[in-house]
Parts: C-alpha cells; sequence; structure tokens
C-alpha cells in the first residue's frame, strides 16, 4: 500500500524499490524504514511510500535493537547533563565536577556497550544547539579514541573531561559571530580564534582540574605543523589530548550541518583526515582514527556521486575512505580504482 511520507514510522519494511528523479535506486525493497532514512527521504523529495502492510519485527537480531535503544536513551541522558553543564558555565556559575563526572561515567558505558558507535551518533536527531551535541559527540569520539590508543582508565576519563570542555571558551564569543551565515571578516576570526585561551583560563581558576584536561582544551587547534592557533606549537610540543581532540573536532564538525554549508559524508571527512595526516593533523592519531571508525561502515548502503546505491563489503586497509562497494546489480566497485565517490550513506 501506498504511505504519505509524513505517517510512515520506522520498522516500516519498504514494498517497491523507491527511485531518485533519475531512475536510480535510492532504497531497495525489503529496507526497513529508520527515523534517519525518513528524513533523508523527506530531505530528497520523496512525497509517499510503497510499503508492506506489516511492520518488520526481525529487522535487527534483538541484541542489535537493544543496543539502539540503549545508545539512544544513553545519549540523550548525556545531551541533558551536558546541556545543564554549559548553561552553568555561561551562566558565570562554577560548575559541579560531579555533574562532568556522570556525564563520563555514562560515556564510558556507551564506549563499552555499543556496536556502530558513529552510526548511532549520526542517528541522533535531537533539539539542542550546536555546541550543546558538538561537546559531546567530541567528548566520545575522543574517549574512543583513548580507548583504541591503549591509554590507561584514567587517562581515558579525562579526556572525555577535556573533550566536553574543549569548547567552552566560545561561551565568551559573541553569538553573532558564532553564528554568522556567511565568510566571517578577518577581526571576527581573530576573535573565534581566542577561544582555546578562553577556556583554558576559565579552568585555569579551578585547581582541581587536571592539567592534561586544561592543555588538552587550550591545543585543541594546534597543528603538528606550526599552522594552528594560538600558539603555533608543532609537532611533541602539542599534548596529546589536544592531537586527539583535533581529529574528534574536525570529524564532528564537517558531520554536522552548519548555517552556512551542509554537513559532508563520512568518507568525504575521512579523506580529508587522512590528507590533514600528512602536514596538519598527528598521522598516528589520524590513522587509529580511520582504522577503527570506517570499520563501522560495513554492510550499509551508500550513495554514489553517480547516482548509483550499493553496499559496503570491504573497507582497504591503506585508503580507508575508497571501499569495495557491492552494486545492486551484483558488479563490484573498487573506489581505489573509480572515479565515483560516496555522498551519503543511506542507512546505517
Amino acid at each position: 500500500m501506498w504511505v504519505k511520507i509524513s505517517d510512515l514510522t520506522p520498522g516500516t519494511k519498504v514494498g517497491k524499490d523507491i527511485l531518485t528523479k533519475h531512475g536510480s535506486i535510492l532504497l531497495t525493497q525489503g529496507t526497513v524504514l529508520t527515523e534517519y532514512l525518513i528524513n533523508r527521504l523527506k530531505e530528497m523529495g520523496i512525497t509517499e511510500v510503497f510499503v508492506e502492510t506489516e511492520f518488520l519485527q526481525k529487522s535487527e537480531p534483538p541484541n542489535e535493537r537493544e543496543d539502539v535503544i540503549t545508545f539512544n536513551d544513553k545519549y540523550q541522558q548525556c545531551l541533558i547533563l551536558t546541556s545543564q553543564l554549559l548553561d552553568s558555565i555561561e551562566e558565570g556559575k562554577k560548575f559541579s565536577l560531579e555533574l562532568l563526572r556522570e556525564i563520563a561515567c555514562i560515556v564510558l558505558e556507551i564506549l563499552r556497550n555499543t556496536t556502530n558507535l558513529w552510526g548511532r551518533i549520526l542517528n541522533q536527531r535531537t533539539e539542542t544547539t550546536y555546541l550543546n551535541k558538538h561537546s559531546l559527540n567530541v567528548g566520545i569520539l575522543s574517549g574512543a579514541m583513548g580507548k583504541w590508543l591503549e591509554l590507561k582508565d584514567g587517562e581515558i576519563r579525562r579526556l572525555i573531561y577535556s573533550g566536553i570542555l574543549h569548547d567552552i571558551g566560545k561561551l565568551k564569543i559573541s553569538k553573532s559571530i558564532l553564528d554568522k551565515p556567511s565568510k566571517l571578516t578577518e577581526e571576527e576570526f581573530k576573535e573565534i580564534q581566542k577561544h582555546p585561551v578562553f577556556g583554558f583560563q576559565m579552568l585555569a581558576t579551578r585547581p582541581e582540574i587536571s592539567k592534561d584536561i586544561t592543555l588538552g582544551v587550550l591545543s585543541h587547534h594546534e597543528r603538528v605543523d606550526g599552522s594552528g592557533y594560538p600558539h603555533g606549537l608543532k609537532g611533541d610540543s602539542i599534548h596529546l589530548f589536544g592531537k586527539i581532540i583535533a581529529v574528534a573536532d574536525v570529524f564532528d564538525a564537517m558531520s554536522s550541518n552548519k548555517t552556512y554549508r551542509e554537513k559532508h559524508s563520512p568518507f568525504i571527512i575521512a579523506e580529508e583526515i587522512s590528507k590533514s595526516s600528512f602536514g596538519t593533523l598527528d598521522p598516528k592519531v589520524s590513522r587509529i582514527f580511520l582504522d577503527n571508525i570506517t570499520r563501522f561502515y560495513v554492510g550499509n548502503k551508500v550513495l554514489l556521486s553517480d547516482g548509483r546505491t550499493g553496499d559496503i563489503i570491504y573497507i582497504n586497509p591503506s585508503d580507508t575512505h575508497r571501499p569495495v562497494i557491492k552494486i545492486n546489480d551484483n558488479t563490484f566497485l573498487d573506489l581505489r580504482k573509480e572515479k565515483v565517490r560516496i555522498v551519503d550513506i543511506v542507512s546505517l
């Protein structure tokens, strides 16, 4: 039966292939719709979908469905607490370290128990400010990298703190600059560049906050070639927390819609991080991040730049942003040898 896009609910099974206006298959028959997919269909101008008359209850194994529900609950809980934390800082209050510890405890639970970490984060559609969500995402991704780098438990916890707090200096920047939809003037950009120092100064008044947390906040815009700010540090002069948060910050920022541009595909971002690892971002941190984050995408359906869709079946270890794709007609594309690129992930 045909159902209006506004009436679709997650769990509904597609009854006929959904095509783009150019005739390419967007979603194949049998695909189980998620909230993310429904939103993407709306964005692409699809007005109605032919669906099967029953909901597919076995669309995911029970443990996978439970994982999604658990992650969503914990993420929303973290987001509420992060909003409270940043609101108290913006109001000039002495923020609660207990609140920060509570957020980190939940983040550690997420890291222990969640599969497809970044897919889960991308699927979150929440009404909150960019800073709240970005701060939490950077905290989660930084903690994940701490685990992948085999840091000690205490270091990972402090790294999560630093990731969550990395942009608090922006609370002292005018919103007219932060939310400006057009290109910043030179003076406005100089003002933005002050936020790591502002954040460091806000934390330096709290002797109970360890030095590595404050240095992570101060140095997350430093770059290994010396092109970053605020101090133009190079290489090993940059604290490890700053190097880690820098990668998490770039990845989440490029994954998010901004007033002046739309979000990028995760594989386009991965390509940018890969290129940057030869100059501005730390190569070891970048490589451990790309090796781990891209493996979450195996099995997902993607939209290619030529309009075709296919499934990721293999991640090339030496070229993580150019995987092997199985197209719906059972042909295989190794994107290392093709001119097409992944422009979007259709299902996560």
